[in-house]
Order: C-alpha cells, then sequence, then structure tokens
C-alpha cells in the first residue's frame, strides 16, 4: 500500500515498488479540502488518480478531513493559544497518515505501507529505528519522528536511497507527468497564508507586556501567539542588539 499526495515522490515511490515486483495500491488518505495545481495540497486525489493510470495499479480514497481539523488544525491553533509552536506534521504522520494507513493494510491482508518521504528504516542491534536519507538536502527523517516503532517492520521508503534529482529523472523516463511539480514547503492546510495570517484569523489577539530577563517592560505584544521561543525576528524592537523570546 503506497501512501499518494499527488506529489512527484510518492508517485515515484509506487513506480520503484512496481518494478522491484510488488503490488501496490495507491492510497491518499484525505485530510484537507483539494485545491488542484497546488504544491502546498498534500492530498490531490486528481493528480494522484492519473498516477495510478499511468501505473496501472488499483487506487482508494480515505476521507479523513474531520479527524485532522479537530486533531491536528484545532490542536495546533490551541497551542498557539497557549504560547507553545508545535509541528502540526509531526503528529499528522503519527496519529493519521501512518496509523490510518497500516490500519487499512492490516484490514486488506496487505504486507507493507510505504510513502515517498525520503527516510530510511535501518536495524541497528536488533533493533528498528528512523534514519536520514541519501538526500541531506530533502531529508525528512524529523518529520517521522514519533511514528511508534512496532509500526516501523511494516513501513518501506523507497525513496531511501535517492536524490531528488534521480526521482525527478524517474518520473520523466516513465512518463509521470508530474515530475515538474513545485515543491511544497508549507503546512497544508494555511492554503497560502503565512503562519501569522492564520493565527490572526482564528485566535483572538490579547495585547500584554513584553520585558527584557529583568523584568523590565521594554514594549508592547499584540498577543503570545503570534511568537515562538527562539524567534528573533518580528519582535517590533530596537534595543540595538539582537533579542530573542525566552519564554
Amino acid at each position: 500500500m503506497v501512501g499518494l499526495s499527488g506529489g512527484v515522490d510518492s508517485a515515484v515511490a509506487a513506480l520503484i515498488l512496481k518494478e522491484e515486483g510488488y503490488s501496490p495500491i495507491g492510497v491518499t488518505v484525505l485530510l484537507h479540502r483539494e485545491t488542484p495545481n497546488n504544491p502546498r495540497n498534500c492530498c490531490d486525489t486528481r493528480s494522484s488518480s492519473v498516477v495510478t493510470q499511468t501505473l496501472g495499479i488499483p487506487y482508494l480514497v480515505i476521507d479523513e478531513r474531520d479527524r485532522f481539523r479537530k486533531e491536528i488544525i484545532e490542536n495546533f491553533i490551541e497551542s498557539h493559544k497557549r504560547g507553545l509552536t508545535l509541528n502540526p506534521c509531526v503528529y499528522c504522520n503519527r496519529d493519521l497518515k501512518f496509523a490510518r494507513l497500516i490500519q487499512l493494510a492490516k484490514e486488506l491482508g496487505i504486507s507493507f505501507v510505504a510513502t515517498g518521504h525520503y527516510a530510511r528504516v535501518v536495524r541497528h542491534n536488533g533493533d528498528l529505528f528512523i534514519a536520514r536519507g541519501k538526500d541531506r538536502d530533502k531529508d525528512q527523517s524529523y518529520f517521522l519522528t514519533f511514528i511508534s516503532k512496532n509500526h516501523l517492520k511494516r513501513i518501506l521508503f523507497p525513496l531511501g536511497d535517492k536524490t531528488k534529482s534521480e526521482v525527478r529523472e524517474l518520473a520523466r523516463t516513465f512518463g509521470i507527468n508530474i515530475s515538474k511539480r513545485p515543491e511544497s514547503q508549507e503546512l497544508c492546510f494555511l492554503d497560502g497564508k503565512n503562519v501569522t495570517d492564520f493565527l490572526r484569523e482564528n485566535i483572538e489577539e490579547k495585547p500584554g507586556d513584553i520585558v527584557d530577563d529583568k523584568g523590565v517592560v521594554i514594549a508592547k505584544h499584540s498577543g503570545i501567539a503570534l511568537f515562538t521561543v527562539g524567534q528573533r525576528r518580528g519582535l517590533s524592537i530596537s534595543r540595538g542588539k539582537r533579542m530573542y523570546v525566552l519564554r
């Protein structure tokens, strides 16, 4: 079972498995509303359907949009209200994408779940771990950090030993016409907005004081939801030296 996003990486992952003698089934876990031709859309069923037709493999779509909204987007918003900054992709991979794919694979009697992530599963001292992929510029092992170790024995990463340029060349060679699709580096549910604008739309801002590490009030802020620990840009403070958000 191959998780398909509509992008070139997951498409080539399915291609590689088919070339290696597997009988892949493409599955898209639908998490957010679809916006065709948007590179930030991580569940483009239209492109994924074209890919499966090109490869001649079955295709399924699982609708998890309600869960994604409640468990990932709403948790992201609530965390920011408390001044916390979470990476929603880490939790989505663990709680939705991989958990749902592996559950479905078990139900259908399918041995393995594969995705187009640039990462590897390696064995060390008898235990399985997530490891970085060959292409360090595209490495996605961080986003897979929370996946249960119990699931690793069922997971394949066909792109783990490939570079992005190699993947694009494979797509071109085998006629997968999304090989030039632009890269996505943004959260899928932002729909083209930046994080600050998204938060302002979903959180009532509560102004307060900005204090230095000695407790002296040096400025005002419009709401802690818009800041994160470690941030130094966009603080609207000029003190003649770099300043960072500590807490």
